[in-house]
């Protein structure tokens, strides 16, 4: 079998939006609920191909969609230029941005927020998310919540993420994975396997776990007040057996967070 060690997932967005099939969430009301529940354009961050964007876009919201993988952001320009609607494309780190406007809505959907692996990261991101709000904006995010059976066990066996045709043709493409969870950092560690054929590709990819009191405290602390939360985009509440972390947040009062600032400038 001939390798290499080239990661893919994110390298082509053709292969991206094959291998998961996300589709469930992002055909859900709650993003067309929240722009028009929302004044003011509408920032997507990792937006990936335009799962999100796209649609906002075709309601007619001023849609703004960046992601720090160029590859990605190819696919969405050319999905978007297939549907015929504009949005502003832009390639970026969440870690820290500054694109000169404030929105009315900010998202991070899809698990995005566990490419934030440590405080600084993630700290970084909820600094720039507070500084391109507008006075009224918000921030929703969806994360799933760890499953605490599945992170208990290492998994050295590949278990099946999906299965799609080779956008190049090539034939059929198995995606496989095995993890390992680290309990001290919260990260979870994937190594992944695309077979097609004779070849298989290897790739890695560190998820970071955020636990549900975790995340609302982390908010918090980084100047952000839960509006909502909630089990799943239906509206259930949040509760035991809930899957999914679906909040909706506010900034704090920009006046004390400004004031903050000049009194530690001034010391």
């Amino acid at each position: 079998m001939c390798r290499d060690t080239s990661w893919r997932l994110y390298d082509d967005g053709r292969h991206y939006d094959r291998a998961l099939t996300i589709g469930g969430e992002h055909a859900s009301g709650f993003w067309l609920d929240q722009a028009r529940q929302n004044d003011g354009p509408v920032l997507e961050m990792a937006c990936g191909t335009g799962a999100v964007a796209i649609p906002l876009a075709r309601a007619g919201h001023d849609v703004t969609g960046f992601d720090l993988s160029e590859a990605m952001l190819d696919e969405a320009k050319r999905k978007s230029e297939a549907a015929g609607v504009a949005v502003d494309w832009r390639q970026g780190d969440m870690r820290g941005f500054d694109l000169g406007r404030r929105y009315g809505l900010i998202i991070l959907a899809s698990n995005a927020l566990c490419h934030l692996l440590d405080l600084p990261a993630l700290e970084g991101c909820l600094r720039c998310v507070r500084d391109h709000l507008l006075e009224a904006g918000v921030f929703a995010l969806t994360v799933f919540v760890p499953d605490q059976a599945q992170l208990k066990r290492r998994c050295d066996e590949a278990e099946e993420i999906g299965a799609y045709e080779d956008p190049d043709g090539r034939g059929h493409v198995v995606m496989t994975g095995t993890y390992e969870y680290d309990p001290a950092t919260q990260i979870k560690h994937i190594t992944t396997r695309h077979r097609v054929g004779d070849s298989e590709t290897l790739g890695t990819l560190d998820l970071r776990m955020y636990y549900p009191q975790e995340l609302v405290a982390l908010l918090k602390y980084n100047g952000f007040e839960v509006l909502n939360r909630w089990g799943n985009q239906d509206g259930a509440a949040f509760g035991p057996d809930s899957k999914l972390q679906v909040i909706v947040c506010r900034a704090a009062n920009r006046f004390g967070r400004a004031r903050s600032r000049k009194e530690m400038g001034s010391s």
